[in-house]
Order: structure tokens, then C-alpha cells, then sequence
């Protein structure tokens, strides 16, 4: 704590008067306060959320202030579902308050599916045929955390008429 000299004078009924110096040490032995809530956030575009403090924490104080942080602030699909979120409130005493809440993350329903497909080459077989799958250049197709469209190609069988550069169209669908 902090050490505060205070003067303190006495009188008795005679009117004597004397004082002295008391040192009183001022110590701070009360934590923050705070009330933990739990959310739901649904995760974006690009399959990340983020929450802050006053987020999951509210009603947070402390007569001489107080700094908080989250065990966890960023989510991605890894984190679907329930996570429990340590929220610790410490004052500049040293007090410390930790609760948890929980943070419920969801994926984006309404995302469209996305179809990424990437250029591969391939040989012809003795025959001079080839057939390839959606598979064959499916590069991370998908919604949100979901990553298993139905994929399909607008062509999958090559001959020896198809010899160079050819254009397929990758289609991901639920």
C-alpha cells in the first residue's frame, strides 16, 4: 500500500495540547465487479468472428480503476459451437476477478457456396481419352465452414480433339 504521514493532535480537558505523526497505510483489497453474459456470434464472409470485452462482460468496475482481458477474442470453424471465454478484470492494487461466459459460434446459413477451382493438366491414356472429376480441380469449394458442395463439371471426358488449353466450368451446389 501506500504510506501517508497524517498529523494528529490531542487535547485533554485542561486544554493540553500535543500532536504527533501516524503513518497510515491506504491499501486497496477490494477486486473489480463485474457480471459475465453469454453470446451467440455468427460467423462472416470470410469464417471469422471477433468479440470484445463489453461484449460478455457488463456492470464492470473499481473505485481506482481497472484493466480486462478475454482468454479468447477471435473464432474461425475450428471454434463452431460452445466456447468458454475467460473474462479477468485486475485493478493497479493487483486484485484480480475472473468469470467465464459463453460465446456459442455459428456459421452463416445464408453464405452461397462457392465453387474454386484451380488449372490442371492432364494425360491422355493409350487410348488418347481422359476423364477427370470435379475433384481433379475442386480447390476448396464451399460456404462458411461447410467444405462439401455437390460439385459437378460442365466436362469431364477429353480425347484427342481436345489436345491444348480447354475451358471447364466447376459448379458447387447444396
Amino acid at each position: 500500500g501506500t504510506i501517508v504521514p497524517v498529523t494528529v493532535e490531542v487535547a485533554d480537558l485542561a486544554g493540553n495540547v500535543t500532536s504527533g505523526i501516524v503513518n497510515i497505510d491506504v491499501r486497496d483489497v477490494t477486486p473489480p465487479t463485474f457480471t459475465t453474459v453469454n453470446i451467440t456470434r455468427q460467423l462472416n464472409f470470410l469464417s471469422t468472428a471477433s468479440i470484445a470485452i463489453g461484449d460478455v462482460a457488463i456492470g464492470f468496475s473499481d473505485a481506482c480503476g481497472f484493466s480486462g482481458a478475454l482468454s479468447q477474442e477471435n473464432f474461425t470453424c475450428d471454434d463452431l459451437g460452445v466456447n468458454i471465454v475467460t473474462v479477468t478484470f485486475t485493478d493497479p492494487s493487483g486484485n484480480t476477478t475472473t468469470d467465464t461466459a459463453e460465446v456459442t459460434i455459428v456459421d452463416d446459413p445464408n453464405l452461397p457456396f462457392n465453387a474454386i477451382a484451380q488449372a490442371i493438366t492432364v494425360q491422355l491414356d493409350v487410348n488418347g481419352e481422359v476423364t477427370i472429376t470435379p475433384q481433379d480441380v475442386d480447390n476448396g469449394s464451399g460456404s462458411g465452414c461447410t467444405g462439401a458442395p455437390n460439385l459437378s463439371l460442365n466436362q469431364t471426358f477429353f480425347n484427342c480433339d481436345d489436345i491444348g488449353i480447354n475451358t471447364v466450368t466447376l459448379f458447387a451446389d447444396d
